[in-house]
C-alpha cells in the first residue's frame, strides 16, 4: 500500500522503510543461497519485519480511511484492498507452474490438494495453522492472507477503536495472550510440519497477530491527533528519529537474550518466548519509528524521502512476493553459483522484474478490478481511481522497453550453458588434481577435482560415458579430520537440466560454503539420481578399475566410502 494521506500527500519515509524491512526478509530466506547472506548475524530474528508490516498496515489504513460511517464506505475499502493485493498474488501463483515441477508447487500432507489450491487462490491459506496450507505455492504469501483478514475486519474495528481505544487494544491483546496460554498448556512444538505447531498458531494465523494491526491503527489515531501539535525543530526531530532507530536496532540485536529471560518466567513460558522473538521485543521500537518517521521533520526522514528509496518502497510488495520463487528457482537449478557476482545478478533481476510487475501487473489489474466493481455494483458504491491517459510512445515507454531488454539479457546470463572442454583441455586443467578418475555407475566419470579461488571454489571436470539427462543432484559433504560430517551442500550436477551427449566433457565450478572451510579437511561427493537412488562410485586408473585395499582405500589422499557410495578426498 502506498503511504498516502487522505489529501494525497505521501508519507515518503514510511514508504522507504517498507523496502528496508523487506530486505531483512530476503536475507532470512537467502541464507544458504549466496555467500553474501552467509555472514549475516545469527542473533537477529529476521522474521520480525512481518510485525513491522502489520503495524504499518493498520497505521496506513486508519490514516487513509479515518472513519467508516456506512456500508458504502466499507465496500469501497474492501474492493480497493482486494484490488491492491490479489493481482500480484495470483500472478506469481501462476508463474510458479512454469518455474517448478508439479511436485514442488506445494508440500505433502493429509489435506486435499484441491482444497489447498483453492485456499491459496482465495488468499485464505494463512488462516489454516497447518504447514501444508500456509506455506503452499509461494511461502511469503501467508502474510498477505493474514493481511486480507485484517482488511476484512478493519471496517468493524475502526469505529470501536475511535469510541473505546483502550478496550479495543486490550481485547486484541487478550486474543494474543489466550493463544500463548493455549500453546503453553498443550506444549506444542515450535515446528511440526505434520501437525499443529507454535509457528502456525502464534506466527501465521490472523487472530493472534490482530493485536499488531490494531496497535498500528491506534498509532495512526495518535499521529492524527496529539502528534500533529508537536512543534519540533529540525535538530530535535532528527534526535528523536535517531533515538527511535537506535532503540529498534538495540532491541532487534538483543531479541534472543531478552526473549530467553522472558520465557524463563512461568507465566510467559516457551510459547511466550517465541512470541517475544517474533513480535514482542521489537514492538516498542517499531511503534516509535513509525510515529517519528511519519512526522517527516528530521534529517533522517529527509534521507528516507530520497526518490530512489521511495521508488524501492513503491515496488517493495513485488519484491516481497517475487524474491522467494526466484530464490527457490536459483536453489533448484543454479545452487552451485553462490558468489557475490551471482548475488548481484539475482538482485538486479529481482529489482527489474519487480518494477515491471508493479507497472504492468499491479497497477493495471488494480484499476481493472476497481473499474469492474464500479460497473457491477453501482457507481456510487466504489470510488474508482482516476483512469490514466492512454499510453503514448514517450521517454517513459522507452525506459520500460530498455528495462525489459536488460532483464532479458540478465536472465540469459543467469542461465549459463555447459563449459565444454576437449580431451586436451581437460588433461591440461587437471594439473592440480586432487583425485584419480572416479566412475559413478556406467554413465558418468569424474576426471578431476581441484581447488579454485584459494579454496573457495571446487572445480570438477566430468565426462559423459553414455547420453543422459542431467537431472541429478551432487551432494558435497564437508568432513572434519575424523570424517564427521560438518555440513552438506546440495547442487545440480549441471546448471539446469540438460541433455548430455556421450563423450561430452565439461567443467563445473561450485562456490563452497565459507562457514565450514576452516574446519573442513576432507570433501565427500555423492550423486543422487533421486532421493532413494544413489550412483555407485568406484576409482579408475587409466581406464582400468584400480586395485583397492581393505575398506576401499586407494591412497591416503582419496578413497571410496562404499557404505555411502561416495568419493572422499583430502581438502
Amino acid at each position: 500500500m502506498t503511504e498516502k494521506r487522505s489529501d494525497n500527500q505521501r508519507i515518503d519515509p514510511l514508504t522507504s522503510l517498507r523496502f528496508i524491512a523487506a530486505t531483512l526478509v530476503i536475507a532470512y530466506h537467502g541464507k544458504g543461497h549466496f555467500v553474501f547472506f552467509d555472514e549475516m548475524p545469527e542473533q537477529i530474528a529476521y522474521t520480525q519485519p512481518v510485525c513491522f508490516f502489520f503495524l504499518l498496515s493498520g497505521f496506513i489504513l486508519t490514516y487513509v480511511y479515518r472513519q467508516m460511517d456506512n456500508f458504502v464506505q466499507i465496500k469501497d475499502c474492501w474492493i480497493k484492498r482486494f484490488a491492491r493485493i490479489w493481482p500480484l498474488h495470483i500472478t506469481i501463483f501462476l508463474m510458479r507452474f512454469f518455474m517448478f515441477p508439479k511436485y514442488l508447487l506445494t508440500f505433502p500432507g493429509t489435506a486435499n490438494k484441491t482444497l489447498v489450491l483453492l485456499a491459496n487462490v482465495s488468499m485464505l491459506h494463512g488462516w489454516v495453522p497447518l504447514f501444508q496450507f500456509f506455506f503452499s505455492y509461494n511461502a511469503p504469501s501467508w502474510s498477505i492472507s493474514t493481511e486480507f483478514f485484517f482488511y476484512l475486519a478493519f471496517p468493524f474495528i475502526l469505529p470501536r477503536l475511535i469510541k473505546h481505544p483502550f478496550l479495543t487494544l486490550l481485547g486484541a491483546f487478550a486474543i494474543n495472550a489466550a493463544a500463548i496460554y493455549f500453546c503453553n498448556l498443550y506444549q506444542f512444538p515450535e515446528i511440526n510440519e505434520a501437525g499443529i505447531e507454535l509457528r502456525g498458531l502464534l506466527y501465521i494465523i490472523p487472530p493472534p497477530r490482530l493485536f499488531e494491526f490494531v496497535l498500528g491503527m491506534a498509532l495512526a489515531r495518535l499521529y492524527l491527533g496529539p502528534l500533529q501539535k508537536l512543534n519540533l525543530s529540525k535538530p530535535m526531530a532528527t534526535l528523536l528519529e535517531l533515538i527511535a532507530v537506535s532503540l529498534t536496532a538495540y532491541l532487534m540485536w538483543n531479541t534472543r537474550a531478552i526473549a530467553a529471560q522472558a520465557a524463563s518466567l512461568s507465566w510467559i513460558g516457551p510459547a511466550g518466548g517465541y512470541w517475544f522473538i517474533n513480535t514482542g521485543v521489537p514492538l516498542l521500537g517499531f511503534c516509535l519509528t513509525i510515529l517519528i518517521m511519519g512526522l517527516n521533520r528530521g534529517w533522517l526522514s529527509s534521507l528516507l524521502s530520497l526518490p530512489l528509496l521511495v521508488f524501492l518502497g513503491e515496488i517493495s510488495y513485488s519484491v516481497y512476493l517475487l524474491h522467494h520463487p526466484l530464490l527457490c528457482y536459483h536453489g533448484l537449478y543454479f545452487s552451485q553459483y553462490r558468489s557475490q557476482e551471482a548475488f548481484y545478478l539475482f538482485l538486479a533481476i529481482l529489482i527489474l522484474l519487480s518494477h515491471l510487475m508493479f507497472q504492468f501487473v499491479e497497477a493495471p489489474m488494480r484499476r481493472s478490478i476497481i473499474s469492474g466493481a464500479t460497473k457491477l455494483l453501482n457507481k456510487s458504491l466504489v470510488r474508482p481511481e482516476k483512469p490514466k491517459a492512454e499510453r503514448q510512445w514517450n521517454r517513459q515507454t522507452s525506459l520500460y522497453l530498455a528495462e525489459a531488454v536488460l532483464l532479458a539479457v540478465l536472465l540469459y546470463i543467469a542461465h549459463p550453458g555447459l563449459t565444454t572442454l576437449s580431451a586436451a583441455q581437460a588433461q591440461a586443467s587437471a594439473s592440480n588434481n586432487l583425485v584419480l578418475k572416479t566412475a559413478f555407475d556406467q554413465d558418468l566419470t569424474l576426471l578431476s577435482a581441484g581447488k579454485e579461488s584459494k579454496g573457495e571454489r571446487l572445480s570438477l571436470i566430468w565426462q559423459a560415458e553414455k547420453p543422459f539427462k542431467s537431472s541429478q543432484f551432487l551432494n558435497i559433504h564437508y568432513l572434519d579430520q575424523n570424517g564427521k560430517n560438518l555440513s552438506t551442500q546440495v547442487v545440480r550436477l549441471t546448471p539446469g537440466e540438460k541433455k548430455i551427449a556421450a563423450g561430452t566433457i565439461w567443467r563445473e565450478e561450485i562456490d563452497l560454503l565459507p562457514a565450514y572451510q576452516s574446519r573442513t579437511k576432507k570433501l565427500g561427493l555423492v550423486i543422487y539420481e533421486s532421493a532413494t537412488n544413489i550412483k555407485t562410485a568406484r576409482l579408475i586408473a587409466e581406464g582400468q578399475m584400480a586395485m583397492q585395499g581393505q575398506g576401499g582405500e586407494f591412497s591416503p589422499n582419496y578413497k571410496i566410502d562404499e557404505d555411502n557410495h561416495r568419493l572422499i578426498f583430502n581438502w
